[in-house]
């Protein structure tokens, strides 16, 4: 597949998504299809972070609001069994970047 195809997929999920909320209805989003989305987009942001320092969480369009971050970070870092303090010493260790803490948690 290449870079243009996928950019036109992640491209296509995302106005879906975008829809289903600016319809009211985000009860057509499923929530296995999203954790999967989730997933996969954390670990291509992880990844893309390690490679660069020009990386954007959001993009420049449509970024959430203060409290839409803070529900599905806190969301994620439950999930992933991570406590704020963990995050907060990860990231003066690493700066916020470097290669997966050993023993991560599956």
């Amino acid at each position: 597949m290449s870079s243009s195809e996928i950019d036109a997929a992640l491209n296509a999920a995302a106005e879906k998504l975008e829809q289903a909320l600016a319809d009211g209805k985000p009860e057509l989003i499923a929530q296995d299809t999203l954790g999967r989305l989730m997933g996969a987009t954390t670990r291509g942001f992880a990844a893309l972070h390690e490679v660069s320092d020009q990386v954007s969480v959001f993009g420049t369009e449509n970024a959430p609001s203060a409290t839409e971050v803070v529900v599905t970070t806190s969301a994620m870092l439950e999930a992933a069994n991570v406590a704020v303090f963990e995050l907060g010493m990860w990231q003066t260790i690493m700066g916020g970047r470097g290669p997966a803490i050993q023993g991560e948690r599956d």
